[in-house]
């Protein structure tokens, strides 16, 4: 998979366009996040559980870094998370309507044959809450697991 390529993956995801993102995906895909994500096997379970989550918080992904080679991508993102609606169970923290969540991480994508066999999270290095009132927790100063 070459940068454009990735990239036209990544637009799709923000877009929430989840039938161009699933060619993207191979059949025994694994998905692994850092706690308290749960881990996803195959790719109907990834789609699945993006389906619903997307439908309650829009997160879009803005590359920061990423190097591409013939094995795979390696991708500094920062990530948006809106609540579209009251989530008390939201992973990193209870979110009211129009709060945002941000994210600064890392992410591997192992890929064969153009498509991603392995999606591996293995680095947060900024967490920051904003309520809608404008106020600002970080939390990585919290005890949120795998903030710093």
């Amino acid at each position: 998979m070459n940068r454009a390529e990735f990239e036209r993956y990544l637009q799709a995801f923000n877009d929430c366009d989840f039938e161009t993102v699933g060619t993207y995906l191979a059949d025994d895909l694994v998905f692994t996040n850092l706690p308290p994500l749960p881990r996803l096997d195959g790719r109907e379970a990834f789609l699945e559980f993006y389906r619903d989550f997307k439908s309650r918080v829009r997160e879009t992904l803005v590359p920061e870094t990423l190097f591409v080679d013939k094995h795979g991508i390696a991708l500094e993102a920062r990530g948006t998370f809106e609540a579209l609606q009251d989530l008390p169970d939201f992973p990193a923290a209870a979110l009211r309507e129009g709060d945002r969540f941000l994210l600064s991480g890392i992410v591997f994508y192992k890929t064969e044959e153009a498509r991603f066999t392995s999606i591996r999270s293995v680095a947060r290095l900024e967490t920051i809450l904003v309520r809608k009132s404008g106020e600002r927790i970080d939390l990585g100063r919290t005890a949120y697991p795998g903030a710093r």
